[in-house]
């Protein structure tokens, strides 16, 4: 209902705001906020302030069902603007739970007002997660401010991989992709011969955004994998070995792994899923520097068996929970089949 915005008499859902469940009583509260109804300030602030049940482990990709309740509430908060969360929120930017730090973001991000792009970009950090990265780079990409353009221009030289693709989106989208040109160069002739004159215009941003996906955005990609850029430092290759490859597509597969590896800066981390009827991970436990690239991948390949079933979904979500990872290249050449 809140998602959707289905329409949904507010008594109906007012009943369920009471519910003794407290997950159910804030997506209530988020349904009633995203349908433009009241809600109940107190008791959504509570649940974003309030402190979470022990055994919340270290960030992680999934979501902590404890958490619910928060994640519902700042859904709210975020969707009826609440100034008085604002505050609160700014506090779990840098939380230890990803899911909370993630969402306590796009509130904000949602919720807008002035300076709130600045202080956003302000919170990040070296140690910063890189999901919260991405969300904060997003949220000021949403909420155009003159203010916020030198610092994503220092955020840009200063980040590296994938995160400058982030940053230069996001600046395209405060200038309403006015330079001719999406990259890096284009913005800075353009704000040389532009930038005090500009204005910003919200409605123009949005606008330039639905017709404009970040992946647009031009930065000198490390290296090649097929058709696609690798620009990220910490990139995943979920690739198909079921038995639909074989022949020359596996082996060319095979080949295109080891030249795109050993094309790799020594900062590069990377790690590679194959699938078909199984999935296979290179190094479980998470990303492996490129200078040990030879080692794990000789194995690996000689190792890959074409079988049967074509487990997509798995392959995916299995790169995507490899620690330190964050960015998924993704290789299939048949419809997903086989998935749990």
């Amino acid at each position: 209902i809140g998602l959707d915005r289905v329409n949904v008499p507010a008594d109906t859902l007012r009943k369920h705001v009471r519910n003794k469940d407290a997950g159910v009583a804030m997506a209530a509260q988020f349904a009633l906020a995203a349908l433009g109804e009241p809600i109940d300030e107190d008791a959504v602030l509570r649940a974003i302030q309030r402190r979470p049940k022990r055994g919340v482990g270290k960030p992680v990709l999934s979501y902590d069902p404890r958490q619910l309740p928060r994640t519902y509430a700042m859904m709210a908060a975020g969707q009826a603007k609440l100034a008085s969360a604002k505050q609160p929120l700014m506090t779990l930017v840098k939380d230890r739970d990803l899911n909370t730090a993630v969402n306590a973001v796009r509130a904000l991000g949602q919720m807008g007002g002035e300076g709130i792009a600045v202080q956003l970009l302000a919170a990040i950090e070296e140690k910063t997660p890189w999901p919260v990265s991405v969300a904060i780079y997003d949220a000021a990409g949403q909420n155009p401010d003159k203010a916020s353009l030198p610092l994503l221009r220092e955020r840009f030289e200063e980040e590296q991989g994938r995160f400058r693709q982030d940053a230069l989106y996001a600046m395209l989208s405060i200038v309403a992709g006015k330079p001719k040109g999406m990259t890096r160069e284009a913005f800075d002739e353009w704000w040389l011969a532009n930038g005090e004159a500009f204005e910003v215009d919200v409605r123009a941003t949005l606008a330039w955004r639905d017709e404009t996906s970040v992946g647009q955005a031009e930065v000198t990609p490390i290296a090649g994998f097929y058709e696609s850029a690798v620009i990220s430092e910490r990139p995943v290759f979920s690739v198909d070995a079921s038995i639909s490859m074989r022949g020359a597509q596996i082996e060319s597969l095979k080949q295109t792994l080891r030249d795109l590896v050993e094309s790799f800066p020594e900062r590069i981390s990377f790690n590679i899923v194959d699938f078909g009827g199984h999935v296979r991970t290179l190094a479980p436990g998470g990303m492996i520097p490129a200078r040990n690239r030879k080692r794990a991948m000789d194995q690996f390949i000689y190792e890959m068996e074409l079988t049967g079933g074509t487990r997509a979904y798995d392959a995916i979500e299995r790169g995507m929970n490899i620690p330190g990872m964050d960015t998924v290249h993704f290789l299939s050449d048949g419809a997903p089949y086989g998935s749990d």
